[in-house]
């Protein structure tokens, strides 16, 4: 309950254009688990690349991505990590990327899969250091990979 409030303090904080991208954002998610689930990972950004972005002039992109992250987490329902990072992607722009990777196992069965945003080179979601955990996969691997994969 605190920290439901201490959210609920920081968001009416907010400038007004932190709380429009937030709003959205959760707005948006569940039509975005759908999709992905229904239609791919490639239908589904094109899909979002075709939604108005809630506003291009954030001044403070890593705060809104990170409101953005947590509040889907608080969702009562589970959100992948992809899922998650499909919408932080759409908030963030087009200068943004989704990063999807592995961590590869002793089999095929161990592998471990993990979306992320990077903004210029700097994770908006996840942990800094991400990237030396899972191994980007690029190329048909990268367009391929099962949506289902990345929870």
């Amino acid at each position: 309950m605190r920290k439901l409030l201490a959210g609920t303090a920081n968001y009416l904080r907010a400038p007004a254009s932190h709380r429009h991208a937030l709003a959205r954002a959760l707005w948006i998610t569940p039509a975005v688990v759908r999709s992905l689930k229904r239609n791919g990972y490639s239908t589904t950004r094109s899909w979002l690349d075709e939604r108005p972005r809630p506003t291009s002039d954030l001044d403070d992109l890593d705060w809104v991505a990170r409101r953005v992250n947590t509040a889907i987490e608080a969702l009562p329902w589970p959100i992948s990590c992809l899922e998650r990072s499909l919408v932080v992607w759409w908030i963030a722009g087009d200068d943004a990327e989704i990063v999807r990777g592995v961590a590869m196992g002793n089999d095929t069965e161990s592998h471990r899969f993990h979306a992320w945003v990077e903004y210029n080179g700097v994770v908006l979601n996840d942990a800094a250091d991400i990237a030396s955990e899972f191994a980007p996969l690029s190329g048909r691997a990268a367009e391929t990979t099962d949506p289902v994969l990345f929870d």
